[in-house]
């Protein structure tokens, strides 16, 4: 097992004029994920599953009011896409 040292990793990082903000619109990020902040939240259960089709459609059935909702579903099928197919 080899520590990291996450200082000494960012001291090898080159000075930059672009921040965080350059690359992300936080503010954005901050509205959608409080809009759907219940949703992330159930669906966290599935890191690490076994069975991610099968839990997913275990969620569904348990949890239906949180994931008609065709903008909620359709973030987490981009999400699940991106994670399996690259």
């Amino acid at each position: 097992y080899m520590k990291r040292d996450f200082k000494e990793w960012l001291s090898t990082f080159r000075p930059c004029i672009a921040d965080y903000c350059y690359y992300v619109d936080f503010d954005k990020v901050n509205r959608n994920v409080d809009s759907l902040k219940v949703e992330l939240n159930i669906l966290n259960t599935l890191l690490g599953s076994k069975n991610i089709e099968k839990d997913f459609e275990d969620i569904i059935i348990k949890y239906p009011v949180y994931f008609y909702d065709s903008m909620s579903m359709q973030i987490f099928l981009d999400l699940l896409r991106r994670s399996m197919y690259g």
